[in-house]
């Protein structure tokens, strides 16, 4: 029971990393673009799927209650100025 030493063969081996070049490269230029997308917008204005929040944003509840006085106020005004 002889083993056989198979040579590497050489194409195989410069196709394997030429293919490890090119997703780094790809990696790279990624990476600059979302370097710049950041510098640009600010940080957060590109995020990766399953990324949490960067920051809570203070901000004004607008839903059902607000909706709800607006319209209270607008059938009013609505109501006194067909009435007169």
């Amino acid at each position: 029971m002889s083993k056989e030493y198979k040579q590497p063969d050489i194409f195989e081996m410069a196709k394997e990393k030429a293919e490890k070049d090119v997703k780094a490269e790809k990696l790279k230029a990624l990476q600059l673009t979302l370097d710049k997308i950041d510098k640009q917008y600010g940080r957060g204005a590109i995020m990766k799927m399953g990324d949490s929040a960067i920051e809570d944003i203070d901000g004004l509840l607008v839903g059902f209650h607000l909706m709800n006085q607006l319209a209270r106020y607008f059938i009013l005004t609505s109501a006194l100025t067909c009435s007169r």
